[in-house]
């Protein structure tokens, strides 16, 4: 009872002097209801905020511009000009030789069968159809022939750069090196050379707002001689361009992001950049950066997706000896003979088709045993919200042809005009130059008809045309930013006013509860120590009385040479008011 007439605990002193059995009773279980209550919404409020849940907050933030991001461009046609050569002198397999390789060894498997009746569902018939595709070609091709076979940087026939300041920028063949833009090689199984424009300077990469890029589609496929294959492509066929915006140096997946554009059409993208900021939580962890990784001798960031990728590409690298060569997995190593592509089974890589069964089981045994990777997701990321919108390219063949020849021939003369006054004199082959652009000039700006194009001796040269061409101009939708922060829905200091609400609405607990226990088991000891009834007038101890006892004890200590005790006994009447205290409360 000491304890709850001391306790500031709501409906603890009403327990000890309750005169009534019954109110008594109906206070001790309203304390042990409301503390129940207390501990199981306490407890909820707990496991909610441990399960870290968060809400997504999205800002606008006004003219805040952002780097510009790149722009990685595969052609559904991935085969140059310089591919039909290579063919046609056998120095490199055709897809019409790859598919009839598959067909015999198909027909191979079909005569060692006595019974065709008795064939197994194992036996890699199918394979002739299922394997007859673009990306298990490219793996059974030495990388510097699928280099050779597939389109230069010159694709990119024409380009045009635009930046706040209102200058404009126009290449042909497109070449931004001095602009502050790389053009950088990125091999794709199924798109083969792929071109990753992207800003290198980050003073260009703030300033750019637009990038128009016109790119040649390639010459026709030869189905009559070379190209009679890849069936299981059949739904994959397309003609036109297929391009991923990311952020730079990143690896550009083109596979689930990719957008296809059209032949003969101008595509805008006009983007808005969204920077992603997630919260790093026990539960959900993400890294600010992590370790960055080559592809084919190329380095990329880091992203969760290819980490994920790598880890199992090593594996298989470690068990299998071979490279996987599926879209999105980083080649660390380059391909060789000692190393070669997993589906690999012809001479380009010393394989046969029973090699190539065994990488694939071993490929398969990997990914049954594969334990799971760390590759945690990035705390701070952009994303590029795209709107596409699409429309007639109206260029002509004469002005595509006029426009990429004049141009060239005034940077040539700027160019000319400061090497000239850098120059204390000038050189006598300057003029000579000079000369030359001033007749290449003098030709454009002296034709009688723009549409019929002729050298100067009058013979007619061949044009490109502009309908084999697709231009895609990239583009800022405005310089605002959106930002996405990922916010606790439940902080520590909410959890704390919860909690205290609870206290509060329930007992009544508060902090000051610690110091009456504290305050609580200091009297009992010291109570103990001076051996003292509890009432030493004869009536109830409450807190007072039991607080002098404590403190005669003390006295009684402190007097080391008095052995009379020494009462400290309060007046009668001072006594009998302080028996009907209950914690400093009058009754």
């Amino acid at each position: 009872m000491l304890f709850c007439e001391c306790s500031s605990i709501r409906g603890m002193p009403k327990i000890a002097r309750s005169s009534s059995n019954f109110l008594r009773k109906m206070w001790l279980t309203f304390v042990v209801v409301m503390t129940l209550v207390l501990i199981v919404s306490a407890s909820l409020s707990v496991r909610s905020y441990l399960q870290y849940d968060v809400i997504v907050h999205i800002s606008d933030i006004q003219n805040q511009r952002s780097p510009f991001p790149a722009i990685t461009v595969c052609l559904h046609q991935p085969f140059s000009n310089r591919a039909f050569k290579l063919w046609a002198n056998r120095s490199v397999l055709s897809p019409r030789e790859y598919n009839k390789l598959l067909r015999k060894w198909a027909i191979s498997i079909i005569n060692r069968t006595e019974d065709f009746s008795t064939i197994g569902s194992t036996d890699p018939i199918s394979y002739a159809l299922y394997y007859d595709m673009l990306e298990v070609y490219y793996q059974n091709i030495q990388l510097r022939d699928i280099t050779v076979l597939s389109h230069e940087p010159s694709v990119i026939r024409k380009c045009i750069l635009k930046n706040s300041g209102g200058m404009s920028y126009f290449k042909d063949p497109c070449n931004l090196t001095e602009y502050g833009f790389s053009t950088k090689l990125f091999s794709h199984p199924k798109h083969l050379n792929c071109y990753t424009v992207e800003p290198s300077n980050p003073i260009s990469s703030i300033e750019t707002y637009f990038l128009g890029m016109a790119v040649d589609l390639g010459p026709k496929p030869d189905y009559a001689n070379f190209q009679q294959g890849f069936l299981n492509d059949v739904f994959d066929q397309a003609t036109g361009l297929r391009v991923v915006i990311h952020e730079p140096n990143r690896y550009p997946n083109v596979e689930h992001f990719g957008m296809n554009v059209e032949s003969g059409k101008m595509t805008e993208l006009a983007y808005t950049p969204t920077l992603w900021n997630r919260s790093n939580t026990p539960v959900n962890p993400c890294i600010l950066s992590g370790e960055s990784f080559k592809d084919l001798g190329r380095e990329f960031w880091y992203t969760q997706r290819e980490c994920t990728n790598k880890h199992i590409q090593d594996q298989v690298m470690a068990r299998c000896n071979c490279i996987i060569g599926l879209p999105g997995f980083p080649r660390p190593k380059t391909p060789s003979i000692a190393l070669p592509y997993c589906a690999s089974f012809t001479r380009a890589y010393n394989k046969t088709f029973d090699d190539f069964l065994n990488q694939l089981n071993c490929y398969v045994g990997v990914l049954e045993s594969l334990t799971e990777a760390n590759c945690l997701p990035r705390c701070i990321l952009t994303e590029y919200e795209t709107k596409p919108s699409v429309t007639y390219w109206g260029a002509t063949d004469w002005q595509v042809y006029w426009s990429g020849k004049f141009v060239n021939d005034i940077e040539d003369l700027s160019s000319l005009i400061q090497d000239r006054d850098e120059r204390a004199k000038p050189l006598p082959e300057l003029r000579e130059r000079f000369g030359a652009v001033k007749s290449r000039l003098m030709r454009y700006l002296t034709q009688e008809n723009l549409t019929t194009v002729g050298d100067a001796d009058g013979q007619v040269e061949d044009m490109v045309e502009s309908k084999n061409f697709a231009y895609v101009v990239l583009k800022r939708k405005s310089e605002n930013l959106v930002l996405k922060e990922e916010k606790q829905v439940l902080t520590l200091n909410a959890l704390m006013s919860q909690i205290g609400g609870l206290c509060s609405l329930t007992i009544g607990l508060t902090c000051a509860f610690v110091v009456e226990i504290v305050e609580f088991f200091y009297i009992y000891t010291t109570r103990a120590a001076s051996k003292q009834p509890a009432s030493a007038a004869g009536g109830p101890a409450d807190c007072s009385t039991v607080a002098n006892a404590a403190a005669g004890a003390a006295l009684l200590n402190d007097s080391a040479n008095s052995r009379q005790p020494q009462p400290l006994q309060p007046p009668l009447q001072q006594q009998q008011q302080r028996y009907r205290r209950v914690c400093a409360t009058e009754l």
